[in-house]
């Protein structure tokens, strides 16, 4: 993206911009499969953060609002496939790999799971795969619990004749 081009893209109304890309910090409590469904239907996808900047700043603006949950969705997914240590191996709901730092912040609610994980009894936990936020630190969650959405997004042009 040119200078010229990041000084007439915006993003839209309702969401926070940093760096390169926007961010939409919805507070409606939902499961996994309806935040994926949200991010789509507003052209975006759920957060991956890419880098521990990115992620410090986006920790840094959910400090800064003032609405509940303290709980948000990110689209990272624990790949119970590939699992033989903690932290466990990890990739995007798209499929895609994920940096080995951001597995490595991965905390888990219960140390019995972090156990099993590490004891290779998966079977005993069929339903932890998705990656809940908080203030920075992510937990393995039931696919059937709810948490707020964060959705990710590229800077949109303006309409023609709208510059």
């Amino acid at each position: 993206m040119t200078e010229a081009t990041a000084r007439t893209t915006y993003c839209p109304n309702g969401w926070r911009r940093y760096e390169k890309q926007c961010y939409l910090f919805s507070s409606d409590r939902v499961k996994i499969e309806e935040a994926e469904a949200l991010c789509q239907k507003k052209n975006s996808q759920l957060f991956v953060p890419k880098s521990r900047i990115e992620l410090d700043q986006i920790v840094k603006e959910l400090k800064s609002l003032t609405h509940t949950p303290t709980y948000y969705w990110i689209g990272a997914i624990w790949d119970r496939t590939k699992i033989r240590r903690f932290p466990p191996k990890m990739r995007t709901y798209r499929n895609e790999p994920v940096s080995q730092w951001l597995a490595g912040t991965l905390t888990v609610w219960n140390k019995r799971i972090k156990r099993a994980i590490k004891n290779g009894q998966l079977a005993k936990f069929p339903n932890l795969k998705f990656i809940r936020m908080l203030d920075g630190i992510f937990q393995i969650s039931n696919e059937r619990g709810t948490a707020g959405v964060i959705c990710q997004t590229v800077p949109l042009l303006p309409a023609p004749g709208q510059c």
